[in-house]
């Protein structure tokens, strides 16, 4: 005969020795609607030579790569290079021209460039198990988003407000002599840095 099922008050009114065990827990069952979850699996090898190939039309090598957002960033930064180009006299055609060549050839690098650290497990963009963190997008995404800005304001200045902005050309010393100084204050901040790093280092070598 089986016997009557008891409840949780009666059992903990029981001595311990007589308590029967708990039933187990009923677990909820798995909902027919929820999706399975994958964990992202490593890219497909990428081909170096055709993400060049497909970068002379800006920023496409890099979408070939997976990296949309550094495919559609140098496509916006050569098209309005371009674009400013219209109208421009010298020497701020001359300026412009070569700007639009070298982001030109540095796109086209940069897709060779980031195909080969995709193979080597390096993605500033894409992500998997396992996925080396070194090449992160980081900095390099301020730079970009900088580069893009400063396009749009130039042609925001010179086109809708009218502004004669070509001083800028005429006095491209400035640009050399602010770059210059943006290189020297950047070497003195790492040499500052890694001596700091050198220092930290030695007294934990000397606290052992």
């Amino acid at each position: 005969m089986a016997q009557p099922e008891t409840t949780q008050a009666e059992r903990e009114l029981q001595p311990p020795e007589e308590r029967p065990e708990a039933p187990p827990p009923i677990s909820a069952a798995p909902s027919r609607h929820s999706a399975p979850t994958r964990d992202p699996s490593p890219p497909q090898a990428r081909t170096p030579f055709l993400a060049a190939l497909f970068s002379f039309f800006p920023g496409l090598g890099n979408v070939y790569n997976g990296l949309y957002l550094r495919g559609i960033t140098f496509f916006f930064i050569i098209v309005g290079l371009i674009a400013l180009t219209d109208g421009a006299e010298p020497p701020e055609g001359v300026i412009l021209g070569f700007a639009i060549a070298f982001t030109w050839l540095f796109n086209i690098f940069d897709a060779y460039r980031q195909a080969t650290m995709i193979n080597y497990g390096f993605a500033p963009e894409l992500d998997w198990p396992g996925k080396k963190r070194a090449g992160s997008w980081g900095s390099g995404g301020l730079v970009a988003g900088i580069a893009v800005f400063l396009v749009g304001f130039y042609g925001f200045l010179r086109e809708v407000l009218n502004l004669d902005l070509s001083f800028l050309a005429e006095h491209w010393y400035v640009l050399f002599m602010a770059f210059g100084g943006f290189l020297i204050y950047r070497t003195v901040k790492e040499k500052k840095r890694a001596e700091e790093a050198d220092g930290d280092a030695g007294a934990e070598l000397e606290g052992i």
